[in-house]
This record gives structure tokens, sequence and C-alpha cells, in this order.
């Protein structure tokens, strides 16, 4: 578990890709955190996972950022009153 103060949380991390020459490939990615807090919100243990693989062209004739990140959570607050859950709460 790793501390991560911008987000004011707790994390891990596995996945799996390469990276060659100046092109960063993540195919695989898995990463989970106690919380995330930030200013007045607040999410509760979300997981961040990719639905596409995350391409970065780091060559800055040729510079490209691709993918498609999936951040879920079971619950967000924003401030005091205001909460979401997750459907699967209610289930």
């Amino acid at each position: 578990m790793h501390n991560y103060p911008p987000l004011n949380a707790n994390w891990n991390l596995s996945g799996d890709g390469y990276w060659i020459n100046s092109l960063l490939v993540v195919n695989r990615l898995n990463t989970g955190f106690d919380k995330i807090q930030y200013e007045m919100v607040n999410m509760f243990h979300p997981r961040l996972t990719l639905s596409k693989p995350l391409k970065w062209q780091r060559d800055a004739k040729r510079a490209n950022f691709t993918g498609e990140l999936i951040l879920r959570t079971n619950r967000i607050q924003f401030g005091q009153e205001s909460l979401f859950t997750s459907n699967r709460d209610h289930s």
C-alpha cells in the first residue's frame, strides 16, 4: 500500500505493459484506493481499471495519448449533505 498525498489516499497497483523507445503501453491495470478525498469530494474504496489499453507516445513530433479508464466506487460524498451510492448497495 502506497500513500498518494494529492488525493489523500492509500493505494495498491497491479498490471502489465511495456515500454519501447518513446512508446509506453499499459495493457492491464488494477488500482485500488482506500478512499479518494479531493476538496469536498470523498469516494469510498474506489477501483481504477482499463477498458482499453493506455498508449502514450512520448515523442514530441508524434505525441499521443489514448486509452479508456473506468473508475468505480461504492459511494461518493459531496460535502456533508450529498451522498451517491452504488446500485449494488440497494440490492
